[in-house]
């Protein structure tokens, strides 16, 4: 493994757990305070469907971008396939998500 897939790979973990930590920050207070009410406010409407939506797809890029993360720490050739999927949405998040999912698809872009 390439040091800079080795880099980016743990960049990419590090984000993950940033976001991890942001999303329970968000929402396991609501969550700990009435449960019930928290979940009987998220089923309500088609909004707060699409809210579980979004939280369910953002719990499963950390969980990508975690299980990437590591491979790479670990210096395993299977942090790939993670990674590059976890690097998609996270070019979307501008400035800093760019840069960083540039560089990784940079650094993954020799193996074939």
């Amino acid at each position: 493994m390439d040091s800079h897939q080795r880099i980016s790979g743990i960049l990419v973990g590090m984000a993950g757990l940033m976001a991890l930590i942001g999303i329970a920050s968000t929402v396991l207070p609501y969550a700990i305070l009435d449960p019930l009410r928290t979940l009987r406010d998220l089923t309500s409407s088609i909004w707060s469907m699409l809210f579980v939506a979004w939280f369910v797809l953002g719990l499963v890029w950390c969980a990508l971008a975690l299980a990437g993360g590591w491979r790479a720490w670990q210096r395993r050739a299977d942090a790939r396939r993670p990674l590059q999927v976890a690097a998609l949405p996270l070019l979307l998040v501008f400035p800093v998500g760019t840069a960083l999912g540039v560089y990784l698809l940079w650094a993954y872009r020799q193996r074939a």
